[in-house]
Parts: structure tokens; sequence; C-alpha cells
């Protein structure tokens, strides 16, 4: 399956801004070069809930950022570990390899899978805390 359901929207390719988001689900901040849209609410995709940043050229999604939205899995720096961390990271490599199977580069901290239009980059980041998925278009 190549092919990414967001809210019942498919993308599979680089897609039209305008086509994929509306106001009134996203935030939008506009810069000299690009648009970077902030989801209000979650997204429905792979049957979990992500909060989604969307970072366009104003008239083509670039790159898409994905945070899990469980309420587990939130983090402020007063309950941060690394325990969580590493929670949160397997469970999105644990969604992305039931959707894309094997991934074709692992990392310390990274695991990517090569589709089709692009990449799908699930990491995570001791440190800072940071763990995300990151679709990226060619």
């Amino acid at each position: 399956m190549n092919t990414i359901i967001v809210n019942g929207k498919a993308i599979d390719s680089k897609k039209e801004i305008s086509s994929f988001v509306t106001d009134d689900d996203y935030r939008i901040i506009k810069t000299n070069t690009s648009h970077i849209y902030l989801s209000k609410m979650p997204a429905d995709i792979w049957n979990s809930k992500f909060w989604l940043r969307i970072y366009s050229d104003g008239k083509y999604i670039q790159k898409i950022e994905l945070r899990n939205a469980e309420e587990r899995f939130k983090m402020d720096y007063s309950n941060m570990d690394a325990k969580k961390v590493e929670e949160q990271f397997s469970t999105n490599n644990t969604i992305l390899a039931e959707n894309y199977g094997d991934s074709v580069n692992k990392k310390v901290g990274s695991v990517e899978y090569k589709l089709d239009w692009g990449r799908v980059v699930s990491y995570m980041d001791n440190k800072s805390g940071d763990v995300g998925i990151v679709v990226l278009f060619d």
C-alpha cells in the first residue's frame, strides 16, 4: 500500500495544497517562501490519531510532519522521559510496519520507508524528546 489516507483524502503523490486543506481545519502560517498548515484537530491516519504540520510552497505540499495524538504520549518538560520517547517511537514504527512492510533503512533513532512517490521516515531524538513521522515527496 503506497497511499496515505488522511481524513478520507488520499496522498500518493505531491498534491496541490488547495485540494487537501481547508481554512476551517488548519491554522496557516505564511512566510515569504512557504506556508505552514497546523491541524486544529488530530487527523485519522493508519487507524490512529495524529497532529499534522503540512509544509507547502504555496501551491504543492512539500512535506507532512505527524505527531501521535494519543493522550499517553503527551509530553512536556515536566513529564518527559526516555522510556516514553522510546515507546512512542516503537508505536510509530509498528504503525508504519503494518502499513508498509519492511523498512529500507534503519538507523539508531530513525526508520525509513521508500515509496513510489517519496519517503516516510519515523524518528526520535532522546535529548529533545522529539518523536514523529515525516512524509517527504520526491
